[in-house]
């Protein structure tokens, strides 16, 4: 729901070229939808640390997994769908055409791109060191823009779980003539999302409660 309602305001503003910052599964169970929806839209994916734990690069922790329902979403899913997922590079480092600066996109960060967490709050100060223009990453779920030196960092938050407020999806707007960047909120219907989930499989208590938070302070991680 949130996905699809990202990929259609970024069109709708003219991104010229879509890239998913990972964790495409986990959660909920919607995630043959995302994959169709991704391919439709030619969304170029990197891989997140869910991903990596789906297709068995990273552990998964059983204890977790009542929560991310990681091993439900691999029986749901097509060989087809696993081998794509696999195949996703976990980063991409693209060239400004009209710079020349490197742009990284990852789903951690610089340092680790499958399981770095950068927050609002991080210290952020061994960024500009890494020479990019640009770095691109989620994660945490928590969407901000900081410029740290000659660095623009942006975390594009999520789509599907905002750990912020619930009921808004979060997506980013990058200019490369400008290295600017805007995030963007796309309000969506967090009980219908719980509702659809729910035919499909049980989805988490805590889950739930993060997608009906509308204060703002945020719920934590790996709930």
């Amino acid at each position: 729901m949130g996905t699809q309602k990202c990929i259609r305001h970024l069109r709708e503003r003219g991104a010229k070229t879509l890239f998913f910052l990972g964790d495409a599964v986990g959660y909920l169970p919607m995630e043959a939808g995302v994959l169709a929806q991704f391919r439709a839209a030619d969304v170029i994916c990197v891989k997140g640390n869910h991903d990596a734990m789906l297709v068995g690069d990273l552990p998964l922790d059983p204890g977790r997994d009542a929560t991310y329902q990681l091993e439900a979403a691999r029986t749901r899913l097509q060989a087809d769908d696993l081998t794509e997922i696999r195949s996703w590079p976990e980063r991409i480092v693209l060239r400004s055409p009209e710079t020349r600066a490197s742009i990284l996109l990852a789903h951690g960060g610089p340092n680790d791109p499958l399981n770095e967490y950068i927050y609002p709050d991080s210290d952020l100060r061994g960024i500009e060191a890494t020479g990019y223009r640009a770095v691109m990453i989620g994660q945490t779920h928590r969407p901000f823009v900081r410029s740290v030196g000659p660095t623009l960092l942006v975390n594009v938050g999520s789509c599907g779980l905002p750990r912020d407020i619930g009921n808004l999806a979060a997506c980013a707007l990058y200019d490369p003539t400008t290295n600017s960047a805007q995030i963007l909120r796309v309000a969506f219907d967090a009980e219908e999302l719980i509702a659809a989930a729910e035919r499909v499989a049980p989805v988490a208590e805590s889950v739930k409660t993060c997608l009906r938070r509308t204060d703002g302070i945020g719920c934590a991680d790996g709930d």
